[in-house]
């Protein structure tokens, strides 16, 4: 099978992985005890036509079948509801979380990846040295640590030991410069720096980790071996087995990247930061099926969207790479 041919198969897989992923989500939230209705009501004090009305106004005294026909439509059409919480789009609730989210941990993940896959790969090629040692002894201490008891202690250590920095949230309350200059000022800055910094701690270990095995796997490769023994310089060397070296990079990218979308649940509660992953959590706990429904689905989305294009580009790094 060609590439061209690869490519139509796997977007198919994908698109049909995405109707599940839709289904899923639909009667995932339904099968869960409870009327949303009732954050918006309160038993005794609406008498039961008011009660009717409001859930004729939200769709939820139609029939599953017909409720899920116009979920998949709207879905189709980007149209995401209203949130029964909020009582507005879903669409404007997501784009402010996922905005939030997005200024968090793309930089931090960014970051974590970039060093992660530079210094596992030096750890890899000089491997048994004093310094590969402790650098897989660090990686593997920051793995182990839960993400809450980090955050926790830096906050206590940072913000409340040494008063350097804020609790939490993105700003100081009061007046927020509109659009992205807010993100450029000195205030937001300094209410990221804990978050950044905790959360670069939290995935720096996993791919320098996987970089450093796969570069002990590639330093043995025969293409190394023919090189050098021409006389080639180490640094050229290390730049064929860097790259060779970065698949598993490529699929934990593909993987990880739904982290960028709903960020780090944990994290955000602790920093009390207004992300996606936090309103995820708070609108299962209001059973606010809508802004759960359009959280996962741009979730799911984007992981699907990633690993399609970790699958095109195995192609370009590894040109050993055969289509069937």
């Amino acid at each position: 099978m060609g590439k061209q041919a690869f490519i139509v198969r796997r977007l198919a897989q994908s698109l049909i992985t995405l109707l599940a992923l839709m289904t899923l989500t639909f009667f995932i939230f339904r099968l869960m005890p409870g009327d949303p209705v009732t954050i918006l009501i309160s038993e005794g004090r609406l008498d039961p036509q008011a009660q009717a009305r409001i859930r004729e106004q939200f769709g939820l005294d139609q029939p599953i079948y017909i409720q899920y026909m116009h979920y998949l439509r709207n879905l189709l059409t980007g149209n995401f509801g209203m949130s029964f919480f909020y009582n507005r789009g879903v669409g404007e609730i997501i784009r402010e979380s996922l905005v939030n989210s997005l200024v968090l941990v793309l930089p931090s993940m960014s970051m974590a990846i970039l060093v992660g896959v530079i210094v596992g790969s030096i750890l890899g090629w000089y491997r048994g040295r004093k310094v590969e040692v402790a650098g897989v002894v660090i990686a593997l201490f920051l793995q182990s640590l839960p993400v809450f008891w980090l955050a926790i202690l830096i906050l206590m250590i940072f913000s409340y030991k040494l008063n350097w920095f804020p609790t939490g949230s993105m700003f100081t309350p009061g007046p927020i410069a509109d659009g992205i200059s807010k993100f450029l000022s000195k205030d937001f800055i300094h209410h990221l720096a804990l978050p950044f910094a905790t959360s670069f701690l939290i995935y720096v270990s996993a791919p320098l980790l996987l970089m450093r095995n796969s570069m002990l796997d590639t330093k043995g490769e025969d293409f190394l071996q023919f090189l050098k023994a021409k006389g080639v310089k180490e640094i050229t060397l290390i730049q064929h087995g860097f790259r060779n070296g970065l698949l598993p990079v490529v699929t934990y990218i593909a993987v990880m990247s739904s982290y960028v979308i709903e960020g780090n649940v944990l994290l955000e509660v602790v920093f009390s930061w207004p992300g996606m992953g936090r309103e995820l959590v708070d609108a299962v706990i209001r059973r606010d099926f809508p802004v759960a429904q359009g959280a996962f689905f741009v979730m799911g989305l984007v992981l699907i969207i990633m690993n399609l294009l970790a699958d095109l580009l195995y192609g370009y790094l590894d040109p050993r790479v055969t289509y069937k």
